[in-house]
């Protein structure tokens, strides 16, 4: 500062005060986010995408953006990454790093107002990208105050590195060992979801085919390769009344939901199996409309079946 500067000063004013003044302005300029507000969006981002939604598919999951509603206040809410598929409701966050790295309180407070996004019941797999460790009073919260409603789990950025580096076909197994089984529990088809025009489209095609062949429904039961214990409940005699018969199949199968592991049919339900042996007899629109019905409501898992089903029918998700 030049003499004449100093000069110009009032008397009352200490050198430097201006410089101060200037700093505390532009340290308030470059503060952190507010916490509420960067939890308004906590999808997984497209580093975590890369990564993840393969395992996912592999192990029968998808994962969608949702925006999901605060059930205290109808005007907050976030935008997660949801998995479709499972049992339970499984939603996959990834929260800024400023937020679960200092658990203040009021990080920790945006933290728990976020229990009140996710139904009871739900899981949660949190990742925070850049984050290998969460922190006591974030480990505490969870358990005491979002379970047992809601389950979360925590993974470490540093697995997240191990994942991309491990070999693919180790990634699935990766995963399921750090987030359990239970969380990649497949969900149970309900043939009300089919609709009554649906079911009245796949009996009426086994009818028809039945009326020509007698031995339509043993055939049928046989080329699903049902593990003996359930084989016995369908065995026959069938019945004179072909529609009756079809209904009886169809509703059987749904009932029967997974085959068991271990089985030749691991990652199919039994309506899966069914539908599946449906679309090869049929041809055209027929075929594809009984594709997409598995497709659409779950009923294959395993990746490899499912992705023959789309090449042989040219369907889409």
């Amino acid at each position: 500062m030049s003499a004449r500067q100093a000069r110009s000063r009032p008397a009352n004013v200490v050198p430097g005060a201006d410089v101060l003044e200037r700093t505390g302005r532009r340290l308030q300029s470059v503060a952190l986010p507010d916490p509420f507000e960067a939890l308004e969006d906590i999808r997984i981002g497209k580093t975590l995408e890369k990564v993840l939604v393969p395992i996912f598919s592999v192990l029968g999951v998808t994962l969608e953006d949702e925006q999901l509603v605060d059930s205290f206040d109808k005007d907050a809410g976030s935008h997660v990454t949801a998995a479709r598929g499972t049992a339970a409701p499984l939603y996959v966050i990834n929260v800024p790093r400023f937020v679960i790295s200092d658990p203040k309180t009021r990080n920790r407070s945006a933290i728990l107002s976020l229990k009140s996004l996710f139904k009871g019941g739900s899981r949660v797999v949190l990742f925070s990208e850049g984050e290998p460790h969460l922190r006591y009073a974030y480990d505490i919260m969870f358990k005491e105050e979002w379970a047992p409603e809601v389950s979360v789990r925590f993974v470490s950025w540093e697995f997240v590195k191990e994942l991309r580096d491990a070999a693919e076909v180790e990634r699935p197994k990766m995963v399921k060992f750090v987030l359990g089984d239970e969380t990649f529990a497949p969900q149970n088809p309900s043939i009300e979801a089919l609709g009554p025009n649906d079911r009245r489209f796949l009996t009426e095609y086994m009818r028809d085919q039945a009326e020509v062949n007698q031995a339509y429904f043993d055939n049928l039961v046989l080329a699903l390769e049902l593990p003996s214990e359930f084989r016995s409940e369908v065995a026959g005699p069938w019945t004179g009344d072909s529609a009756a018969n079809a209904r009886r199949l169809l509703e059987w199968s749904f009932k029967k939901q997974w085959y068991p592991e271990g089985s030749g049919r691991a990652g199919y339900t039994v309506a899966g199996a069914l539908l599946e042996e449906l679309s090869r007899q049929t041809g055209g629109d027929k075929a594809k409309r009984v594709g997409q019905l598995v497709i659409d409501h779950g009923l294959i898992r395993e990746q490899r079946s499912l992705d023959a089903l789309r090449r042989e029918l040219a369907l889409n998700d």
